[in-house]
């Protein structure tokens, strides 16, 4: 096996061929006979082209190849900008009850280099700076290559912001995307309504208590701020209202110096941090000829002129035209100063 011997090749002239396979056989004469089978010259064309390839190798085996053109090298290459760049804000309230903006930044995936050669970037980059002359980029996201979109926060709401991206190669920086403009938007859902305050008056001083829920008793949310408290004369059709205090939890207000004999309307409007106030609390009419004395006590009757006063220690005395005669005593009632009198008989 493996030797060469001469055998008739093209032409029927002689030609070195390697031995194949022997085939011995024997008759029932015991005559002992055999045949040769041969390598084509076609196969042992392909054995020489195989041991030049494997002295070539080392020992390597190789393929035919794919008949596709190489791709080329993407060290140094530029990456071209990316297109199609969507921001998208929005508004939020952190663990502190204040609004913070976000934007949502997304682009198209970046395939060619700056001469359109096909191109995989190995990720990008999002620019971000507030929308105002001499303003530096900043950083604000990084992505792997798949990665095409990133969500940036937080930002001021109520400032304009401009943002850019661009793909990265193997170290080298691409073409930034033309930049897009977007308003960061504020928080602009309105606190619930308040509940209707309870109201009540005593010598000329109103008292506003409010339970620091809303209608329904729901709780008030954790941007809310306060609750303004509004008074206006029902019976002035040309008065709107006038803000004379708040509350920012359950408690009271006070509201000093009303005239006697006055009917007035109170309501609270809430108010978050954000400055949202747009619905009002159910309304409540105060009727003076409900407001009851303290015992020993009256209510100052309205002069017909000025009166005159003389300071006589902690005790005023009062003359009024019609010869009644009042001593007006001051006290304080939940911080206020009031006015009591007691007729002089």
């Amino acid at each position: 096996m493996g030797d060469f011997v001469l055998a008739p090749g093209d032409g029927a002239a002689p030609q070195s061929l390697r031995i194949r396979q022997i085939t011995l056989s024997c008759d029932a004469d015991g005559l002992i006979g055999g045949n040769l089978i041969l390598n084509d010259r076609f196969l042992e064309t392909d054995i020489k082209l195989a041991r030049q390839a494997a002295g070539i190798l080392n020992g390597g085996i190789s393929s035919g190849g794919s008949g596709s053109d190489p791709a080329p090298d993407t060290d140094g290459r530029v990456p071209a900008a990316p297109t199609g760049l969507i921001v998208q804000a929005s508004a939020y309230l952190d663990q502190h009850g204040y609004a913070q903006g976000q934007a949502t930044v997304t682009w198209g995936a970046v395939d060619s280099d700056v001469a359109g050669v096909a191109l995989d970037p190995d990720g990008y980059e999002v620019y971000a700076r507030r929308n105002l002359a001499g303003e530096l980029w900043l950083m604000v996201g990084q992505t792997a290559s798949g990665d095409l979109q990133t969500t940036v926060s937080p930002l001021v709401v109520g400032w304009e912001y401009a943002f850019k991206v661009r793909a990265l190669n193997a170290g080298v920086k691409g073409v930034f995307s033309e930049p897009v403009v977007k308003l960061i938007p504020d928080d602009t859902t309105p606190p619930p309504v308040p509940s209707t305050p309870v109201v009540a008056a005593r010598l000329g001083v109103i008292h506003v208590e409010w339970d620091g829920l809303g209608v329904g008793g729901v709780p008030m949310p954790i941007d809310f701020e306060r609750v303004h408290v509004w008074m206006r004369d029902p019976l002035d059709a040309e008065d709107l209202g006038a803000r004379v205090g708040y509350l920012d939890t359950a408690g009271t207000e006070v509201i000093p110096g009303q005239p006697y004999e006055a009917d007035r309307e109170i309501w609270l409007t809430s108010v978050d941090r954000s400055r949202n106030e747009l619905t009002q609390s159910g309304h409540v009419a105060h009727d003076p000829a409900e407001e009851q004395p303290e015992p020993g006590r009256i209510p100052l009757p309205q002069p017909s002129i000025e009166p005159s006063l003389r300071r006589r220690k902690r005790t005023a005395r009062v003359q009024w035209r019609n010869s009644e005669r009042y001593i007006p005593e001051l006290a304080r009632h939940s911080g206020q100063p009031l006015l009591s009198c007691r007729r002089i008989h």
